[in-house]
């Protein structure tokens, strides 16, 4: 009986082991750009020299947004331009009124002209087609500002009220850059130092007191930037025995769906992350610091 529940866990182990297992790619692996994500990143992080020692840290911070701006493309068509602004403007202020009752006010948004063009159409006599003015075609983007993301399905709803289906951008805003750059800049001296005191366990070097700081660089890496696209499809091959009867089949492709998903930076890349890991997708902001210490070669090590 003892065995027979030893031989009932290993199973359960084996079964539990191979369910996780098997989820760990998904479909993404149909991405055909995507061979290298499993390949594990490498860098020089200490370099010396008879003259000293540089050391390069490299932090992330996962940071949500305060805000997003979403822009929607409205266009319209009329005989005239007079009745072609009064249209468009007439679907604008009508999803602003309903906008505003999800809490958002004039000043969350701006209407942004695009172009006025002339739009052209044929007259078919016969065999001969003649080209003639139709009217007219205004463009503009009605830019919101939204404090939460979740509010964005209630866009796409009203929107649709005003015939407006075109969604052209969402960008994720973050208003306190100047304190993310001042935490990445002490994570990461506070990498170095540590790598330093590694670094002298085993060489014991002097240092002088001087500390140089090579270069800096920091920026923020934003959603719309990390999106990859694939397409997930098993299909078959139709191939006809007898060309003679070729010309008789008409071949139709079944559509096949394409999708998009989010792949942020890779953590193996850097020294330290900060921002638990979440599924809510925000900015990501890098920082990556060199910093170089002299040798003191007038004092002899211990």
């Amino acid at each position: 009986m003892i065995l027979a529940h030893r031989h009932l866990l290993l199973l359960f182990l084996f079964c539990s082991t191979y369910t996780s297992y098997a989820q760990i790619t998904g479909n993404q692996i149909y991405n055909q750009n995507n061979y290298n994500t499993g390949v594990r990143l490498t860098r020089n992080s200490i370099q010396t020299n008879a003259n000293g020692l540089t050391i390069t840290s490299q932090v992330l911070l996962n940071k949500l947004p305060n805000s997003f701006i979403v822009t929607l493309g409205i266009n319209q068509e009329a005989l005239t331009v007079k009745a072609c602004n009064t249209k468009i403007n007439t679907r604008i202020n009508n999803l602003k009124k309903d906008l505003e009752t999800l809490g958002l006010k004039e000043e969350d948004f701006y209407v942004d002209f695009i172009t006025q063009t002339k739009i052209y159409d044929y007259n078919i006599d016969s065999n001969k087609a003649s080209q003639y003015q139709k009217g007219f075609e205004i463009k503009k983007n009605l830019i919101i500002k939204l404090k939460n993301i979740d509010a964005i399905d209630a866009v796409i709803e009203l929107s649709s009220k005003q015939d407006i289906y075109d969604v052209i951008k969402v960008d994720y805003i973050n208003d306190s850059e100047d304190e993310v750059y001042e935490t990445l800049f002490n994570e990461c001296i506070k990498v170095v130092e540590k790598r330093k005191r590694i670094y002298s366990k085993l060489a014991k070097p002097k240092f002088k007191k001087a500390t140089h700081i090579v270069s800096d660089k920091f920026y923020s890496v934003h959603p719309k930037s990390q999106y990859k696209q694939y397409q997930a499809v098993e299909s078959s091959n139709l191939s006809v025995t007898n060309r003679n009867y070729s010309a008789h089949y008409i071949k139709k492709e079944a559509r096949k769906h394409k999708t998009f998903y989010y792949e942020g930076e890779n953590p193996s890349a850097f020294d330290k992350v900060i921002g638990t890991i979440s599924p809510k997708i925000g900015i990501q902001y890098v920082m990556s610091l060199t910093v170089s210490y002299e040798f003191d070669t007038t004092q002899k090590n211990n």
